[in-house]
């Protein structure tokens, strides 16, 4: 009973942040959302100058050296690795990920893997993959959030890019905890088995170059189990594109 109750409030939250995030986008213009300043083009969420004080990684200018392809070494194969930005607990990349993962914002994660395309064509790598691949929610928090956070990502990183999304090859079927406050064994044993291909998967994407897609890498425990779900089709290889990557302590 108590816990029909909980859900049935949640969903309520979650019903009246789309309202607040609907009222909002009617009636404030298009701003920045680090800085607050107007932004003429309604297809950008942050304006130039905040995005140049983001502390960026540039891991994708040398992308098969970074250090998310020398945490996975021995582990599985990694084709190439980066993620954009640090994700550190004082900079605004982190709140910008708070907005659009829990305040119904898909827009802001569009706009932020547009971003990501962008650096990725601007180091002319990573641009050969066949595919990009979301980390999939599981369908209880897809339906509470409304949409997939990562997919949002890929869509904007295909607008730059022209790498088609395929969403339709990996499904979570496990409703796992959240990862924020699990240490880096509890993260591998939290996603251990939780995602499965679909019957087309293998007809769709043997012998292809993919691109897990996800927010943050912080363990690469979550990534590091959709590439070894992958990595059943035969003839595949990955990468890994995040938006952030999280130091060890932040």
């Amino acid at each position: 009973m108590h816990r029909r109750v909980a859900k049935i409030v949640k969903s309520l939250r979650h019903i009246g942040r789309r309202l607040l995030t609907d009222v909002r986008h009617l009636l404030l213009p298009n701003v920045c959302q680090i800085c607050g300043c107007r932004l003429l083009e309604s297809d950008i969420r942050i304006c130039q100058p905040c995005l140049d004080t983001l502390n960026a990684t540039h891991f994708e200018q040398h992308p098969s050296k970074s250090p998310i392809v020398r945490h996975m070494q021995g582990r599985i194969p990694i084709r190439s690795a980066a993620a954009i930005f640090y994700f550190k607990k004082t900079s605004p990349i982190r709140s910008l990920i708070h907005s659009f993962k829990y305040h119904d914002d898909p827009q802001l994660a569009i706009s932020l893997g547009r971003e990501m395309g962008r650096r990725i064509v601007a180091a002319n790598t990573m641009t050969d993959y066949d595919f990009l691949i979301p980390v999939p929610l599981h369908k209880t928090k897809l339906r509470l959030r409304g949409y997939n956070q990562s997919l949002m990502l890929a869509h904007g990183i295909s607008l730059a890019t022209n790498i088609p999304v395929c969403d339709d090859a990996l499904i979570r079927h496990v409703n796992t905890n959240t990862q924020t406050r699990l240490k880096g064994e509890e993260r591998l044993q939290n996603v251990k088995n939780v995602f499965s291909l679909t019957p087309q998967a293998s007809e769709e994407l043997t012998g292809r170059k993919v691109l897990i897609i996800d927010d943050v890498y912080t363990t690469g425990a979550t990534t590091e189990e959709c590439a070894n779900t992958l990595l059943q089709i035969p003839n595949l290889s990955v990468g890994i594109l995040t938006l952030a990557y999280a130091k060890s302590g932040e």
